[in-house]
């Protein structure tokens, strides 16, 4: 069978801003190539077309995703 190597989990901290837009706050653990993966897939998420809410105005979410790469070796 195919063996899997399990690599440093990072952490992706990022708001979804009143706009509906992801601003990334910070990327730590991991190498340099896998935050920068990170960052990447992070950057993916569609613009919202609901921002988050509060009392019925508009409010940045904060949110804390943790990634967790396998390699096929």
């Amino acid at each position: 069978g195919v063996q899997t190597c399990a690599l440093p989990i990072l952490i992706v901290e990022f708001i979804i801003n009143t706009e509906g837009m992801v601003e990334i706050k910070n990327v730590s653990g991991g190498a340099p190539a896998l935050k920068e993966e990170a960052r990447r897939n992070i950057s993916l998420i569609p613009k919202m077309v609901r921002p988050g809410m509060y009392a019925g105005k508009p409010k940045a979410i904060q949110y804390t995703v943790p990634f967790d790469f396998k390699t096929g070796k």
